[in-house]
């Protein structure tokens, strides 16, 4: 059985993910009676921008901080989280943004088919830029499970992003632009919000001096290990969204719209079942496996996990299916008639996310033993899959095609992660 602080933990992270959801998916979901189907395939395209250009500017640092955090102590995670962490990434990241930002005609040719303004693509960019603060400080609170405060900071910045939707798209029309400007406010408040706390709350932090300018030896060497980490998000974003450059380029930006709404229930799983999982239940198998003591209760610890996954599974997979079953009538009469379409996708999207659910488990072992490039392995594995299949099955199925060929790369996931963590619980060791 869980922890009960995992499962209050988990049912907190998605009653806020519920809640601040609901606030952004009335706004989201209304938006498409202002826009048409090709400005929301153009917002899917930037949606899927915001996500993957982060990756670029981070540099993998936020998942080598994830990585070192369950194997340090706690000055010593302090000083990862800001004397290196930080500083590397203003240092090598400000350069690059610049960069984008003497090439925004460049990225609008490439990434938005000419079909998106200079501004949107400039807030765009910002954004980018100003996440990683955000989504570094999230991370700092689900490894500390500070589940109560980390929902009301998430349900605040849902609300301020929820209003000015309101106020720029509705009432100022300001349409995409208006959706970027809100995103990038909400995002800007986190920020100020984890300043707060750390300059106010936690003094000690200031005693943590950086040293890494003078010593960029030791950044070199985070560097290195944080290559690996980069290719995996780089394949990991590839294998959950690179459908839509494929249908955009292989179709039309119609399609893309139709499937973007569809993905939204994707995203909504996402909110409120994969994120709470990885805040509560992947900090607590991990801290569970750095106090084992022998390789008795290490694999203890791993076959228990095992069989909480595949109970986890079944059981979503179940749930899905008939929430499904009631919900598809309720969708036909609320959404626009140009949408109606996008209803036959969702089950094979949810199910796929049901399978990429199940990696959380299987993969806990190959990420505390800190086997970044296995991971890539997997990772570029069922990337390539993906791509290989969107390539054959989109020109003849459409949509159908994208959907199933995700489906099936989340499938061969799952496998893998189960087959390596039976095999390489074998190469623990004491330490």
């Amino acid at each position: 059985m869980l922890n009960k602080a995992v499962l209050k933990n988990f049912f907190t992270y998605s009653f806020g993910a519920i809640l601040a959801r609901i606030v952004t998916a009335i706004i989201s979901f209304t938006t498409i009676t202002v826009f048409s189907t090709s400005e929301f395939g153009l917002m899917s395209l930037f949606n899927n921008f915001i996500a993957i250009t982060p990756i670029f500017l981070n540099l993998g640092l936020r998942q080598l901080f994830g990585l070192e955090f369950f194997h340090l102590d706690n000055n010593s995670k302090k000083r990862l989280f800001l004397d290196h962490i930080i500083t590397i990434y203003l240092v090598i990241s400000s350069p690059v943004l610049i960069f984008f930002l003497l090439n925004i005609n460049y990225l609008n040719k490439i990434v938005f088919l000419n079909e998106a303004k200079y501004l949107s693509i400039l807030i765009a960019l910002i954004i980018c830029f100003f996440s990683f603060f955000s989504e570094l400080f999230f991370q700092v609170l689900r490894y500390q499970t500070r589940a109560k405060l980390l929902t009301k900071i998430q349900i605040q910045a849902a609300l301020i992003n929820a209003i000015l939707t309101v106020i720029l798209v509705f009432i100022f029309k300001f349409k995409i632009i208006g959706v970027l400007i809100a995103n990038l406010i909400s995002i800007l408040f986190i920020n100020l919000y984890a300043s707060y706390l750390y300059f106010k709350k936690f003094q000690e932090i200031k005693k943590f001096n950086s040293n890494i300018i003078k010593n960029p030896s030791k950044a070199i060497r985070y560097l290195k290990l944080s290559i690996p980490l980069i290719s995996n998000i780089i394949l990991s974003w590839t294998l959950s969204s690179s459908d839509r450059w494929i249908l955009a380029h292989w179709g039309n930006l119609k399609l893309v719209g139709i499937y973007a709404v569809a993905d939204t229930f994707g995203h909504l799983f996402n909110l409120i079942i994969l994120q709470p999982l990885g805040g509560s239940y992947v900090p607590y198998i991990l801290e569970k496996f750095s106090k084992a003591k022998n390789y008795l209760e290490f694999s203890k610890i791993n076959n228990h996990n095992l069989k909480l996954m595949l109970i986890t599974v079944t059981g979503m997979l179940s749930l899905i299916s008939i929430g499904y079953l009631a919900f598809k009538p309720i969708f036909l009469l609320v959404a626009p008639e140009r949408y109606h379409q996008s209803v036959n996708y969702i089950l094979l999207i949810l199910m796929g996310q049901t399978f990429f659910m199940g990696t959380y488990f299987s993969s806990c072992i190959l990420q505390y033993q800190k086997r970044a490039y296995l991971l890539l392995f997997l990772t570029f594995t069922s990337s390539i899959i993906n791509i290989v299949l969107n390539i054959i099955l989109i020109p003849n199925h459409g949509i159908y095609g994208c959907t199933i060929a995700t489906l099936i790369s989340y499938i061969i996931y799952f496998l893998l992660t189960i087959f390596l963590s039976k095999i390489y619980i074998n190469k623990y060791k004491i330490n």
